[in-house]
């Protein structure tokens, strides 16, 4: 092997390394974008009614490539949905009603709430607890409305002591 070929593989291995360290420096603050998007959209989650649609806006947005963080998007996304449910101050919000439903279309449609159990029982529990006639709060909505939304929900009746009446998120 000659001087000019050792200089050539020395030269490419230069370049090799140095795309190597583009490509994961491009991947670290892609992941780091990520995070930091996640970080704000859950924040918002529990800003009240025009930032919690932000928040929502944000995820909704991102879903699908937010994969690895829906093992904590998923519980957030639920405990919104069971707050805005169970005990929203403004029961009549149209924004509120709003963004109950793009939740629950991310966690019905968009994911596999089963693989979820606690979180899938929580909002059959939530449903249920809803149709008890003796239920004060949480949004408005009509029994033939909550009848079909806990259809979704057909084989989970968990324990509905769980929830607790007074928390708030």
């Amino acid at each position: 092997m000659n001087e000019l070929q050792v200089a050539w593989y020395v030269a490419i291995g230069g370049w090799l390394v140095a795309l190597v360290q583009a490509v994961v420096g491009y991947l670290e603050r892609r992941d780091t974008k990520r995070q930091e998007l996640v970080a704000t959209a859950v924040d918002y989650l529990t800003g009240g009614t025009q930032k919690r649609s932000v928040g929502i806006a944000l995820i909704e947005g991102m879903w699908n490539r937010l994969g690895r963080y829906h093992d904590a998007l998923v519980p957030a996304l639920t405990n919104q949905a069971v707050y805005l449910l169970l005990h929203a101050k403004n029961s009549s919000s149209r924004h509120e009603m709003d963004n109950w439903l793009r939740i629950m279309a991310l966690l019905t449609e968009r994911t596999n709430l089963r693989v979820y159990g606690s979180r899938y029982g929580e909002l059959a529990n939530a449903l249920e607890m809803r149709l008890d006639p003796d239920w004060k709060g949480g949004l408005e909505m009509t029994k033939p409305q909550l009848r079909r939304w806990r259809e979704k929900f057909p084989d989970f009746l968990g324990d509905l002591t769980i929830l607790d009446q007074g928390s708030e998120s």
